[in-house]
């Protein structure tokens, strides 16, 4: 549903997905595959929104789930595509920031 999606509504969706790991992040332990699917693919989006958005996910999230998300942010700042890079990497800055 999401990739179909307006760049508009995957801003929406993401925000959602924002507030779910903020509110429940237990909850979506369950969706962490399909998660980091949608995280690394629109870590290259060309909207600069989106990227801040998947940032603050991937770092939020990796609170939580650190050691399930350890080698998916490992392979995010490894990354050669310089927006992933760039996004994964500030999201490290949200890792420290969990409230």
């Amino acid at each position: 549903m999401i990739k179909a999606a307006q760049p508009q509504q995957k801003y929406l969706y993401l925000l959602t997905i924002k507030e779910l790991i903020i509110a429940e992040p237990e909850a979506l332990k369950v969706y962490l595959g399909e998660l980091q699917e949608l995280l690394m693919e629109q870590a290259s989006n060309k909207d600069a929104n989106i990227r801040s958005i998947v940032a603050e996910c991937t770092g939020r999230f990796f609170v939580y789930a650190s050691d399930d998300l350890e080698a998916f942010v490992l392979d995010g700042i490894d990354n050669n595509n310089p927006l992933v890079h760039a996004t994964f990497a500030k999201a490290l800055t949200f890792s420290g920031r969990h409230s």
